[in-house]
């Protein structure tokens, strides 16, 4: 598994860069379930949308370099007639794992659950001895924001920040092409986002980098971070950098990478994941090494 790996010397710029690259190769080879960057990667997470997670960032707060911004979104593809039923599990668990020596094991565990009520309630442990608690931002209404011992929480609807364009892509898929704009082949008009218009129910929370390292400050080190859900009786869903799932590994084996774990990915999916990419560099040689020249995949 791909992970968000956070430099606390700086933001890194190859984070943001692997998540354009990979959104992009997902568009080659997750045909029919692909929704997203990781919206409905699986049976089992298409069947609980509160516990599907769709994407995860981490980067600096630019106002504050001391603090570090985690955000994570679920419900993919809520359409403006669902806002109002958009909910967060109240049964599952939601997890943010942190590895601060480089061995792909939990050194911190942020837990966030819900509650059932309405509007619903957050409770989040794990950072500091006392559990941080507020209210999920209702559809519509003004951001809620939770602050407590430096730390800011937000949990409600947002825009879908994913830009895919699904229409393209079914054509490209149907019979490659030389693309003109975007996977628009000529004449096919301009780039389309299909997720526009609809939102995701995003846990975003800003805290002090030394809350997760437990550092003296914020200036060393390297961070990886991966989010996962947890239905209470094991498992749903995990994810770090986008389209992992959904472009490397087949539709047999997509539910068992969601119950994985990073430290054994290396064992488990990489021969499987590596196979996957060849194919895929392949398949965009045939395409366009005649047209545009040779092409490195």
């Amino acid at each position: 598994m791909s992970l968000l790996t956070h430099s606390t010397r700086a933001l890194s710029g190859a984070l943001i860069l692997s998540l354009a690259v990979l959104i992009g190769a997902a568009g080659l080879l997750a045909i029919n379930s692909a929704q997203g960057a990781d919206h409905r990667d699986s049976p089992a997470t298409t069947g609980n949308a509160p516990l599907d997670i769709t994407d995860v960032y981490a980067f600096r707060d630019p106002t504050a370099n001391d603090n570090l911004v985690v955000g994570f979104g679920v419900n993919g593809v809520t359409t403006p007639d669902q806002n109002a039923n958009a909910r967060f599990s109240s049964t599952g668990s939601y997890l943010i794992h942190v590895d601060n020596n480089g061995d792909l094991n939990d050194d911190a565990t942020v837990t966030v659950k819900f509650d059932n009520s309405d509007p619903q309630k957050f409770t989040i442990t794990g950072l500091g001895s006392t559990p941080i608690t507020g209210p999920v931002t209702p559809a519509g209404s003004a951001p809620n924001i939770t602050a407590a011992g430096g730390i800011k929480v937000f949990a409600g609807l947002r825009d879908d920040p994913f830009f895919f364009d699904l229409t393209a892509f079914k054509h490209f898929v149907a019979g490659p092409y030389v693309p003109a704009a975007g996977l628009r082949a000529a004449g096919d008009g301009a780039p389309a986002d299909t997720f526009a218009g609809t939102n995701v129910s995003y846990v975003v929370i800003d805290l002090p980098i030394t809350a997760l390292t437990g550092a003296a400050n914020s200036s060393t080190g390297v961070i990886n971070a991966w989010v996962s859900t947890d239905t209470g009786s094991g498992q749903l869903d995990r994810m770090a950098i986008p389209a992992i799932n959904t472009a490397l590994i087949p539709a047999d084996q997509k539910d068992n990478f969601n119950k994985g774990k990073p430290s054994t990915d290396a064992a488990t999916f990489q021969a499987t994941a590596k196979t996957t990419m060849d194919g895929l560099r392949s398949a965009v040689d045939a395409v366009l090494n005649g047209p545009v020249g040779p092409e490195d995949g």
